[in-house]
């Protein structure tokens, strides 16, 4: 065990022998057993035995609640790698019922350090939204990762570089890490994803309509020719086959107009 432990343990041990003389005036309800069981806390802290510690500090903690003790299951959680519990701890030691000794300030002071250790130790979260969802993420020289099955990474404190790409298309962006934090980056390519399909929902173009109408339209404006025609070249009196003059001309030319629109109802029912 290093120097820089067993420092932290001592100051433990301290801490707990000077409290214990203090605690019924500040705390109020706390008891013998609250006190023996924070002691032995310790000591399983001590032997590096931080499941047992965390046990033990939970029962004191059910008894009553006490700032040394907070701080201690933060210190046991620490070193068993739970720094989110450890941090809330921590935060729970800077406003728990308060001991005369250690005071609050040094209680504070001591906070401060084993936060800094925290900061130092413990990873943060990054929260990665691709798009395309396909895209292949590199962090630094480490990937690629399939973004959309590894959208939260897990990385220590530091400044990280993100590059993503797709359908040789690339984007890249720079994040920074901070212990317990969760960080969020968007990376996007402008590129249509092969998960959409080009086209796909796009109305299909109806043919240009003609303007011609229904076909029995024609079919009726082309019996009417006809039988215009027909009047005209039977009905009048000086209608004469062997008398050129405009009357005999018009029943040709309405036979010839019966037969256009009569061809474009036949065009229009063929469509």
């Amino acid at each position: 065990m290093n120097r820089s432990i067993w420092a932290g343990l001592l100051v433990l041990m301290i801490m707990l022998v000077m409290s214990t003389s203090a605690v019924a005036e500040e705390a109020g309800n706390a008891s013998q057993a609250q006190l023996e069981l924070n002691q032995q806390g310790v000591e399983a802290i001590i032997a590096e035995d931080y499941p047992r510690a965390v046990r033990l500090f939970e029962a004191s903690l059910d008894l009553g609640a006490l700032n040394i003790t907070h701080l201690n299951m933060g210190r046991a959680y620490q070193h068993d790698g739970q720094c989110e519990k450890a941090e809330e701890h921590y935060g729970k030691a800077l406003e728990a019922p308060r001991v005369e000794t250690p005071t609050v300030d040094e209680i504070h002071e001591t906070v401060g350090r084993y936060r800094d250790e925290l900061r130092d130790n413990c990873p943060g979260y990054l929260e990665v939204s691709c798009d395309p969802p396909e895209l292949s993420l590199y962090v630094d020289d480490d990937g690629p990762k399939n973004c959309a099955e590894e959208s939260r990474l897990e990385l220590m404190p530091g400044d990280y570089e993100l590059r993503g790409e797709y359908q040789q298309e690339e984007a890249s962006t720079s994040v920074i890490i901070e212990a317990l934090r969760t960080s969020q980056v968007e990376l996007g390519l402008d590129v249509v994803s092969a998960a959409e399909p080009i086209g796909e929902g796009v109305p299909e173009l109806e043919e240009p309509s003609t303007g011609l109408g229904e076909p029995w339209m024609w079919f009726a404006a082309s019996a009417v020719a006809l039988g215009a025609g027909i009047a005209l070249d039977t009905v009048p009196d000086r209608a004469s086959n062997y008398e050129f003059d405009a009357i005999n001309l018009a029943p040709p030319g309405l036979y010839v107009g019966s037969a256009t629109l009569a061809f474009f109802g036949v065009r229009e029912l063929r469509r």
